[in-house]
């Protein structure tokens, strides 16, 4: 007899893993384009939350699919969502870091 394997299911946290990290370029952008819409606008805030959310997420998720032993599938979407909010992070900090040296060479 042959035996039926099921199909893994994929993480829904390593999904929203990577949505957050997304989440992380998209929201600047849209706020910009709808920056007339009031409430809409604040979707810039994505940008801060989103590497934070994205990093915890995606460990998360990896911990779980781990754990399945094949049953859920899924971590491609993990670790790209961690690796773009690191990204994210390390870009945040560079820009504050360059924001601040070019800010202290001013003098008011």
């Amino acid at each position: 007899m042959d035996s039926v394997v099921a199909k893994p299911s994929t993480s829904r946290l390593a999904i929203w893993s990577l949505v957050a990290a997304l989440s992380t370029v998209v929201g600047p952008v849209m706020a910009e384009v709808m920056k007339s819409f009031g409430p809409i606008a604040a979707l810039w805030r994505l940008a801060l939350a989103g590497p934070v959310v994205a990093i915890v997420l995606g460990i998360s998720a990896l911990r779980r699919i781990k754990r399945s032993d094949g049953s859920v599938a899924g971590r491609g979407f993990a670790v790209a969502g961690i690796t773009l909010g690191v990204l994210a992070i390390v870009a945040f900090v560079g820009l504050a870091v360059l924001l601040v040296l070019a800010f202290r060479s001013f003098t008011f």
